[in-house]
């Protein structure tokens, strides 16, 4: 049988895995002492996102194609530094946002963007979302439609959104993305909500995909209240605190506070809700 051989970051990564694991309590600090590495090693980073992007994608994690992902050709608009205390334990991230348009203040093409914590040290994403027209049909695909025009039509025909089709998990391997030895992934019909029980040799921990809202994507693209700015993100975290690597994306408001998101979390029921609303008011040419 083949071997497959883990490099140094994986290991690193997994016995991080295994360290938080064992933690019940968790908090953010701000970072600030990371951003003098993180700029001095700038194309290192942007390489290691990129990197990352294309094992998640090639996973089937989030659906991007390989060409979105040349991420050192893109505007990051958005940088950002946080430590997670976890226990005796001390792990800094690094928060990158990219903007898949050719020009992200003029071109309204709608490709997106994709957002990701990297662990600072390892190297290795937790976290990472996905907003833009692909990442929208590639939704309704997943509620068992054509496309995102199809579902719609559903909703506004029907009233409903009573969806007898599990999502397609088939392609999608947590697994090989953070060097596990399998994962057990659950899903529900009509729900694009996923649950993933990651299993290593001596203990486990767990992943998840939500719906998000590109809050700070929306807010550079003045968007009306409409499926727009809604993607997926895809989540690795330990079993008593699932989703602690979501709780580190805010960013600095105007005044100086640290309560604007850059990702919102929603769910597959107000995203049909909004397509819905968007498609009996409005028709189509909003989104």
């Amino acid at each position: 049988a083949e071997i497959d051989f883990l490099d140094g970051a994986e290991l690193d990564q997994i016995s991080r895995w295994q360290e938080l694991e064992a933690c019940t309590d968790f908090f953010w600090e701000n970072g600030e002492g990371w951003y003098y590495t993180v700029t001095s090693e700038w194309d290192e980073y942007i390489q290691a996102c990129e990197e990352e992007a294309k094992i998640w994608c090639a996973n089937g994690l989030l659906p991007l194609e390989e060409e979105q992902l040349d991420l050192a050709k893109r505007v990051v608009y958005l940088v950002e530094c946080r430590t997670l205390i976890a226990g005796e334990n001390e792990i800094p991230v690094a928060i990158f946002s990219f903007s898949l348009d050719e020009d992200l203040f003029t071109d309204d093409s709608g490709k997106g963007c994709v957002t990701m914590v990297l662990d600072a040290e390892t190297k290795k994403a937790y976290y990472m979302s996905a907003v833009g027209n692909g990442v929208r049909e590639y939704m309704a695909e997943q509620l068992g439609y054509s496309s995102l025009d199809d579902l719609q039509s559903n909703l506004v025909k029907n009233g409903s959104r009573e969806f007898e089709v599990s999502p397609d998990i088939s392609g999608m391997d947590f697994a090989a993305v953070c060097g596990a030895d399998r994962a057990v992934v659950t899903s529900s019909p009509g729900y694009l909500e996923l649950e993933a029980d990651i299993v290593y040799d001596s203990f486990r921990t767990v992943a998840q995909r939500r719906l998000i809202e590109g809050e700070n994507y929306q807010s550079f693209k003045e968007y009306p209240d409409s499926v727009a700015g809604y993607g997926l993100a895809v989540m690795f975290g330990p079993t008593e605190s699932p989703g602690v690597f979501m709780e580190c994306l805010y960013k600095e408001d105007a005044d100086g506070s640290y309560w604007q998101s850059i990702d919102g979390l929603i769910d597959t029921e107000l995203f049909c809700d909004v397509l819905y609303t968007d498609g009996y008011y409005n028709g189509s040419e909003n989104w």
